[in-house]
């Protein structure tokens, strides 16, 4: 009986603090409300697709800004768009990935952390000039 007590208390503690820690995983939303991406891991790295797409705020819901013509046609949405991230020790950053940049078809070099706030701040640069990125910012939904 003090067991089964015993794993009760465990399993309850752990669901109270597992709450206040943010996760990066889920679907977020654009500041600017044009787009929403899912986040989700594929073995070590960390990845994001086009969950849904503003279409009175977004030009084209296809890839037409993609340099490959042949691939101008796909649709946006379940499109990955960040791959390559890897956690940092301290479990809120993420860095060395890839953003692909629907908006013009380039691809840049990112990080991603989260916020005091709670949101996500993708910070995107061209080749190692980490210097001159700009970020972006995401509201968590899901």
């Amino acid at each position: 009986m003090n067991r089964i007590i015993a794993i009760c208390l465990v399993l309850f503690v752990n669901q109270l603090f597992a709450n206040q820690i943010p996760t990066i995983y889920g679907i977020w939303m654009s500041e600017e409300k044009d787009y929403s991406i899912e986040v989700y891991t594929s073995g070590p790295q960390l990845l994001a697709k086009i969950h849904w797409v503003n279409t009175q705020k977004v030009l084209s819901v296809l890839d037409v800004y993609n340099s490959d013509p042949a691939l101008r046609s796909r649709p946006l949405t379940g499109l990955i768009i960040w791959r390559d991230f890897r956690m940092d020790n301290n479990g809120k950053k993420w860095k060395s990935g890839r953003i692909y940049n629907f908006h013009n078809g380039n691809y840049y070099n990112a990080r991603l952390s989260l916020t005091d706030d709670g949101r996500l701040e993708l910070y995107g640069f061209w080749w190692f000039l980490s210097m001159f990125g700009k970020s972006k910012y995401f509201i968590k939904v899901q």
